[in-house]
């Protein structure tokens, strides 16, 4: 399992994600409304990503699981962070 870093979302709170290096293209794991990157179905995608040899990124949203603040609902502070890990490939 990759290990669980932070990325700061800007405003001092951090946002907690797992990336798995391998070959791209990077699958990104979107959790559920209110879900987090531990569940049963990121667990197993990260299996899957791990045993196919390729990137997966997954995260928690604002609030949820290990990241910082608080849950806004609709409002979902991922969106700027994903561009990131964007690939051309």
């Amino acid at each position: 399992m990759a290990d669980l870093q932070f990325l700061d979302a800007g405003d001092g709170q951090r946002l907690a994600y797992r990336k798995r290096d391998g070959r791209g293209p990077t699958l990104v794991f979107l959790p559920g409304y209110a879900s987090d990157m531990e569940g049963s179905k990121a667990v197993a995608l990260d299996a899957f990503a791990a045993k196919q040899g390729l990137d997966l990124l997954r995260f928690d949203y604002s609030g949820t699981g290990a990241s910082e603040g608080v849950f806004e609902g609709a409002r979902l502070r991922a969106g700027s962070t994903m561009r990131c890990w964007s690939s051309t490939d």
